[in-house]
């Protein structure tokens, strides 16, 4: 039988769903991050409640807009193996960087090694990111 308007209504859970989902996440992750990094780095600063609201309210905006972003290099990417490979390399790359770092130069200080990780992993992410688009 055909129900007029089942549809709709599956699609408004289904979206209804996601969404109380994707909330709860990005509220949880703005609080943790208030308390992991503010009170940790900076433990003699006291806020007031509102300043502290708009602190996590910038927090769940920024990681928000970084949730949205992925979309438009996922969409150049093609199949979904092949971003996972991309993601793989970019990430294995930094990672293989870094333990051979360790591994052939003794004398390398954590200061170092963070950095050439970073780098790496932005440039790698660069030359993964271009090769899509050209």
């Amino acid at each position: 039988r055909n129900y007029p308007g089942l549809a709709g209504f599956f699609a408004s859970g289904l979206l209804s769903a996601s969404l109380s989902t994707v909330s709860s996440w990005l509220n949880a992750i703005g609080g943790m991050l208030y308390k992991d990094i503010m009170e940790v780095y900076f433990p003699n600063v006291q806020y007031s409640d509102s300043t502290e609201f708009n602190i996590i309210r910038a927090v769940v905006i920024i990681l928000g807009i970084a949730s949205v972003l992925p979309i438009f290099i996922v969409e150049k990417m093609g199949t979904l193996f092949q971003l996972g490979r991309s993601v793989f390399g970019t990430i294995m790359g930094s990672a293989m960087a870094l333990f051979s770092l360790g591994m052939f130069f003794p004398r390398v200080n954590t200061k170092g090694a963070v950095t050439g990780a970073i780098t790496s992993f932005f440039l790698s992410a660069w030359i993964v990111i271009n090769a899509q688009y050209y």
